[in-house]
């Protein structure tokens, strides 16, 4: 699967530096690939490459589930495309340097944008590497490290930015809700939530082990997860967030509730990072989550 991804990311940086991505005739799109002279019978040998590796990409992705839940088809055909456009008589070392660096490049802004909840813009980082590049001026130590000490600085300063703006943004969300919405009640940790509808029985204890279905959505409505069959969830798994665990004590089986949850009783300032390493959940971002008890799952089954 690390070959699929490694496609993927090299697809992505083409993707991003390519000002001219958008749908063109046909006409213009035989422009794009390099001008060269093809026998018949590289013609053949050709098509015959092209389909037992994309075959054998086919197999790949088919072969893994996190692939499948994730993979979108057009994209990755659009950023194949791209790569495979490019002109074949600029294919050197340096050319494959220069794309290797990127990956390089490309996995720190990742990493830095996950771990502080920042969005760097891509096209302004390569026109400066590129002007750095370019300068025949080298920096002494002195200005390197005051390089380091001004980008921590701005780096720290865009983290602390964002998380003020997403948390007040959280709260004015739940304040508008419960405004609006005088079935909701406010709990002390924060939670805010309503039954929609009632459930039979006594409420669920912190080790009972609960079929459960839910969406979970940001403020915004757009889902980031979500079951549609009953899944199974012991409360005392730490795991599991805060919110979600106080939440379900409150309902009893067959019951359906709409709850708020900010960061705090959810994923705090860290947010959540799925199996693609992209965040799902911003730091000190609020959520909601529509959920449905089915009852207590069956240890048997």
């Amino acid at each position: 699967m690390k070959k699929i991804l490694l496609i993927i990311a090299l697809t992505a940086i083409l993707a991003a530096c390519n000002s001219n991505t958008g749908d063109k005739a046909a006409d213009e799109k035989e422009k794009d690939y390099p001008a060269m002279k093809i026998t018949a019978i590289e013609d053949s040998m050709s098509r015959n490459f092209g389909k037992g590796f994309g075959t054998f990409l086919a197999a790949q992705i088919m072969s893994d589930s996190t692939s499948q839940q994730y993979f979108n088809k057009d994209s990755f055909i659009k950023g194949l495309e791209l790569v495979l456009k490019c002109d074949t008589s600029i294919v050197d070392s340096n050319f494959l340097g220069g794309i290797q660096q990127g990956f390089v490049i490309l996995e720190q802004l990742a990493e830095l944008e996950n771990n502080n909840d920042v969005t760097f813009d891509h096209r302004l980082v390569a026109e400066n590497v590129i002007a750095a590049i370019g300068n025949s001026e080298r920096l002494s130590e002195q200005q390197i490290e005051q390089l380091q000490k001004d980008f921590k600085a701005s780096l720290d300063k865009a983290k602390n930015q964002n998380l003020k703006t997403r948390s007040d943004a959280g709260a004015k969300f739940a304040a508008d809700k419960l405004a609006a919405d005088k079935a909701l009640k406010k709990l002390p940790s924060g939670l805010i939530y309503k039954i929609t509808k009632k459930g039979s029985g006594a409420n669920f204890k912190i080790n009972d082990n609960v079929m459960v279905k839910y969406k979970g959505m940001h403020t915004d409505g757009s889902v980031f997860d979500q079951s549609t069959e009953p899944v199974a969830m012991k409360l005392n798994d730490s795991t599991l967030i805060a919110g979600f665990v106080e939440l379900l004590q409150l309902m009893s089986p067959g019951a359906k509730a709409y709850a708020i949850m900010p960061a705090a009783i959810a994923y705090g300032a860290t947010g959540s990072i799925n199996s693609l390493r992209k965040k799902d959940i911003k730091g000190n971002e609020t959520i909601v989550f529509e959920v449905e008890t089915v009852g207590l799952a069956d240890d048997k089954k």
